[in-house]
């Protein structure tokens, strides 16, 4: 019996049978995953997937505790893992971490776009020096992402790039409305307040064709700009043409009705919704920043 240990707060099957693929690894006789999300406190996914979760406003509420309890719970568990998988360096790649080392397995640690920007702008680089030579591999999003942090940090020679990916369907060549749309937290990382006041802007311009069919820039998330965001679209009169939806689960017909993704972020890793708007026929407009040269062709003709 191998078991896999995964310490994760998002993960499928698919997301691990495409890892093994990648690293020749034999496929696991059981996947423990290591998830204080939300929900049930323990549910089975299928026969070799064992969940471990928190009811949400628990987890919320009690974050740190409920890690630190599940954490002791699966560590006197006996598992016969050989390998230990996390996805987020933040707090589940330490939580590995310290896992690993306590049971001498092997660590593979995998990083994201926002782990990137903390380890790169962090004060206290000396904790994540020791931290990071700990991991026998790491995997990161993209080639940008591994150089920032190979620059300032001493990593193991096992270092892999997996994009991240989605799965693509066949949709039809359709003609769409000349919309925007914005999807993700409204966080000053994000530039959102710029990306309003450019398209408050845009609407004043002769660029639009038509006056009385004015394009439209769909907001799609929360976060603490959210206000501030609303304030500056009521200020303006442009409540009919920006639209603040808050958090929306399906955003398939925000994207049928859109043509560009609009995406300003300060620092990125290599965002979903971009892979989400290919995949939707919609145009993204983006800032060169994370591993997003990975997938775009982000050079200016000169």
């Amino acid at each position: 019996m191998r078991d896999l240990v995964v310490f994760a707060s998002l993960i499928d099957k698919k997301i691990l049978e495409r890892i093994e693929i990648i690293l020749k690894t034999q496929v696991y006789d059981n996947i423990i995953v290591y998830r204080p999300k939300k929900f049930k406190h323990k549910i089975t996914l299928d026969e070799n997937i064992v969940n471990f979760e928190y009811p949400r406003e628990i987890f919320i509420k009690y974050k740190i505790l409920a890690i630190l309890n599940l954490f002791f719970r699966l560590l006197f568990k006996k598992y016969n893992n050989n390998s230990i998988l996390t996805f987020n360096f933040m707090p589940y790649g330490i939580l590995g971490i310290i896992y690993g080392l306590i049971k001498r397995k092997k660590i593979i640690c995998s990083f994201i776009g926002s782990d990137v920007n903390l380890l790169t702008n962090s004060k206290n680089k000396y904790i994540w020096k020791y931290l990071l030579k700990i991991p026998d591999m790491n995997i990161f999003t993209g080639n940008n992402s591994l150089k920032k942090i190979k620059n300032q940090y001493s990593l193991s020679e096992n270092n892999i790039i997996i994009n991240n990916s989605i799965m693509v369907e066949n949709i039809e060549k359709i003609k769409k409305p000349k919309n925007f749309i914005f999807v993700g937290n409204l966080f000053e990382i994000k530039n959102i307040i710029v990306i309003v006041k450019a398209f408050i802007k845009f609407l004043n311009t002769k660029l639009i064709e038509n006056e009385n069919i004015k394009p439209k820039l769909f907001i799609l998330g929360e976060g603490k700009l959210y206000d501030a965001v609303c304030e500056i679209i009521s200020n303006s009169n442009t409540k009919n043409e920006i639209l603040v939806k808050g958090h929306v689960e399906d955003v398939k017909d925000y994207y049928e009705n859109s043509s560009f993704l609009v995406l300003y972020s300060h620092n990125e890793g290599l965002p979903m919704v971009v892979l989400e708007a290919l995949n939707n026929r919609v145009l993204p407009l983006v800032s060169d920043v994370g591993d997003l040269r990975d997938i775009l062709n982000l050079e200016m003709d000169k």
